[in-house]
């Protein structure tokens, strides 16, 4: 089985999973130690790092993610992405890639999954 694949299925058996309070209990706070990141701080980036580390785990390969800088920040996932290429046109996108929400607000991109 492709990595893709089962990272997918890795994140879909967490579907379902809710935060308890704002950006935290005991699930949100595994995936936001796998990024290294703070209880309470926004987990999105989180998770997706969390479900790819754990999909080459058991493949016993490297997470393509593994390189990317503040795992727990959504820009730094887009910034990795550009500088290497992994941005793709909307009609080429294959189950398993991720997509990014820019913030108005913040300007800058603030959500990924």
């Amino acid at each position: 089985m492709s990595l893709r694949k089962v990272t997918l299925a890795t994140a879909a058996a967490k579907l379902g999973v809710r935060e308890e309070g704002s950006n935290s209990g005991e699930a949100v706070k595994i995936f936001q130690n796998a990024a290294g990141i703070k209880p309470g701080q926004p987990w999105c980036a989180a998770f997706v790092n969390w479900a790819a580390e754990q999909g080459a785990k058991q493949l016993g390969v490297l997470s393509p993610l593994e390189k990317v800088p503040l795992q727990g920040l959504v820009q730094s996932y887009v910034d990795y992405g550009i500088e290497h290429e992994w941005v793709v046109a909307y009609s080429n996108v294959l189950p398993g890639d991720l997509f990014c929400l820019f913030d108005v607000g913040l300007k800058r991109y603030a959500h990924i999954g």
